[in-house]
């Protein structure tokens, strides 16, 4: 346990929110193994659910199925590297506007184990290190 787990609140959250592609994967697993917090990728949430969907030949646009989809996310199910291509992105956009896809999401993410605790503990750096480097942001034509 580091130094910053006992005196970290009892409900502490950092969201890392940005565009595709632009580093937040990255930049949330070094906060979580700097502070010794878990990790949540919602985005692979959202691919699990649309790429399951596929799969099983569900229609993306029926809110009712993707839904009841999310509802049965399973830990297991989040370490499939199909989730990690573009077109998992693509199903996810479609699944990810239905409110009822979001509420089971919300409900079901204190027990779905798309969280990860850091591989070790934290190493503090230095209160006189200099910031972190600003990334450029992607050009209008998008990732090449």
């Amino acid at each position: 346990m580091s130094e910053y787990a006992s005196d970290r609140p009892a409900f502490f959250v950092i969201a890392v929110d940005g565009p595709a592609a632009s580093g937040k994967g990255t930049i949330a697993t070094r906060l979580a193994k700097t502070y010794d917090l878990p990790v949540l990728d919602t985005g692979l949430l959202y691919r699990c659910v649309g790429v399951l969907m596929h799969k099983a030949h569900e229609n993306l646009d029926d809110e009712a199925a993707a839904g009841a989809a999310a509802a049965m996310l399973t830990a297991d199910q989040l370490d499939d590297p199909a989730l990690r291509t573009r077109a998992a992105g693509e199903l996810a956009s479609r699944v990810a506007v239905h409110p009822r896809v979001r509420n089971a999401l919300r409900a079901g993410r204190s027990s779905t184990a798309a969280t990860s605790a850091p591989s070790s503990p934290p190493t503090p750096r230095p209160s006189s290190s200099s910031p972190p480097r600003r990334r450029s942001a992607p050009s209008a034509a998008g990732p090449s």
